[in-house]
C-alpha cells in the first residue's frame, strides 16, 4: 500500500538527513555520538543522491 509518493519520501529523507547533521552541534553532543549522528546523516544523503525516483514507477499495479 502506498501512503506517500515516493518523490515525498525522499524530500523526508533529506530532511531527516539533514537533522542528523545538524543534531550534534544543536545538542551539544561529543564523542562517539557525534560521529554516529554525522556518519548516519551522511549516509541518509548519499542513499538519496544515488536513488533513481523513477524505479518507484516501475512495475506498478
Amino acid at each position: 500500500m502506498k501512503w506517500i509518493p515516493f518523490n515525498i519520501h525522499l524530500i523526508l529523507d533529506a530532511v531527516a538527513g539533514f537533522d542528523f547533521l545538524v543534531a550534534p552541534f544543536l545538542f551539544g553532543f561529543e564523542g562517539l555520538i557525534r560521529w554516529f549522528y554525522f556518519v548516519n546523516g551522511a549516509i541518509v544523503l548519499l542513499l538519496i543522491l544515488v536513488t533513481d525516483p523513477r524505479i518507484s514507477r516501475v512495475g506498478n499495479r
